[in-house]
């Protein structure tokens, strides 16, 4: 008599809890079909680019995002509202718009992570860069969305941990930059296979003489300190995540390219960085390079003072302050000269990696 009634109620639950995982097991089957599909024809891509975006931001993309890259870049953009055929089901106009361009462009904002079906072109682009392996994806955000914001879109999460993005600036910004970083990430790139082993293959001379890695928290200090100081004053180039990393490659492709493209890595050290997943890669790769090449290619400097007891957990950063000589930013009211000479000595060029190639000792704190 109760066994139909539970029944009911056990299916009802489990439709509540996992209808999502169910809607996205769906799509992504549809995906996979049409991505078969796709490959069977083999056509040529009809466009640079298929721009997927929110109905409310169409302002935004018709004054400033068209002109830009039809009018002046000359690119050929796929537009929902101009583009699709009338008649077909959404879902085919969306698979073959995103499989008929070279690349999706993805304008996301809030109304863009509220819409359904903003969330089933993300899902079809996102099938299809995991699938062909392809740089086939460039994320621009129209504004500033809190992490804390994104948790319940897991796959915008999941992208971002992985991918780097553009932003547009904010009012009275220049957006010259903007341009010309999305008008780089449209550009064609036929791999996303640029490894750490690939890079030693390559051998290509290095484009800066640093690359920076340090932890957003303290971007002000570079700003203002480091920047002034080594580009302005000293004349060295460097990479800087916000400034230099490609939009739409894997995050780590960025930072492996920095920094074999980089004559040396400066990284800069606080609490914050060490508990940075992302600033853990940067001074994996970074370390990897150094006892690999068995050359001076990598430089800390402290930005505080962190006792060893607290360096316990990491490893990684314990091993390399036993072998390695670091620079520490001076206290309040202390003169900078001699850290910046130090830093300047340390950023020549030199080719061992041995004894007498650390860099020069400073005081320890």
């Amino acid at each position: 008599m109760y066994s139909p009634l539970l029944l009911f109620m056990v299916v009802s639950f489990t439709l509540h809890v996992l209808r999502w995982h169910l809607v996205y097991a769906y799509y992504l089957f549809l995906a996979f079909l049409f991505d078969t599909k796709q490959k069977n024809k083999q056509a040529p891509n009809q466009y640079d680019a298929f721009i997927s975006y929110n109905t409310h931001d169409e302002p935004w993309v018709i004054r400033e995002l068209l002109p830009k890259l039809e009018g002046e870049q000359g690119w050929k953009l796929c537009l929902h509202h101009r583009d699709f055929e009338p008649g077909k089901p959404i879902i085919d106009n969306i698979t073959d718009a995103i499989y008929g361009s070279r690349k999706t462009i993805c304008v996301i904002s809030r109304r863009y992570l509220e819409s359904e079906w903003c969330s089933r072109e993300i899902q079809v682009a996102s099938f299809r860069l995991f699938d062909e392996q392809k740089d086939v994806l460039i994320l621009v955000f129209l504004e500033e969305i809190p992490t804390s914001h994104l948790s319940p879109y897991y796959r915008m999460r999941k992208l971002l941990k992985k991918r780097t993005y553009l932003s547009w600036p904010r009012a009275g910004e220049n957006t010259e930059i903007f341009w010309e970083k999305l008008r780089q990430a449209l550009k064609t790139r036929e791999d996303c296979d640029s490894f750490l082993l690939n890079h030693k293959n390559k051998q290509a001379p290095n484009q800066y003489d640093a690359f920076i890695s340090y932890n957003t928290h303290d971007e002000p200090w570079v700003i203002r300190e480091l920047l002034p100081k080594l580009e302005g004053d000293q004349g060295w180039k460097l990479c800087l995540h916000h400034r230099d990393f490609e939009p739409g490659k894997p995050i780590i492709d960025n930072i492996t390219d920095a920094i074999y493209g980089s004559r040396k890595t400066i990284c800069v050290i606080s609490r914050r960085y060490l508990e940075s997943e992302w600033c853990s890669r940067e001074i994996q790769v970074a370390s990897f390079r150094l006892f690999d090449e068995q050359k001076d290619v990598l430089i800390l400097v402290f930005l505080e003072e962190i006792p060893t007891y607290h360096l316990s957990p990491y490893y990684r950063m314990r091993k390399l302050l036993k072998k390695r000589t670091y620079l520490s930013w001076p206290r309040a009211g202390e003169h900078t000269e001699l850290f910046w000479e130090k830093l300047r000595q340390a950023l020549k060029t030199k080719e061992d990696c041995g004894e007498d190639s650390l860099l020069l000792t400073v005081d320890r704190p």
